[in-house]
């Protein structure tokens, strides 16, 4: 599997949680950080991930 298409599996499991519709969600795609949702109510945070090698980053 690509970075890139493990990159748009966890991001499309984020943005359909639930728990996660007040958080910000962004991904790092080529080097630049791209915002996938902005929680416009009531944000509780912001979960921001990137792909390398196959491995996972979350912040």
């Amino acid at each position: 599997m690509s970075d890139g298409a493990i990159l748009d599996a966890v991001r499309d499991v984020l943005l359909h949680a639930s728990g996660l519709q007040n958080c910000t969600i962004q991904v790092k795609r080529k080097g630049t950080w791209e915002t996938v949702r902005e929680a416009a109510v009531t944000p509780h945070g912001v979960i921001q991930v990137s792909v390398r090698d196959g491995v996972r980053a979350s912040g």
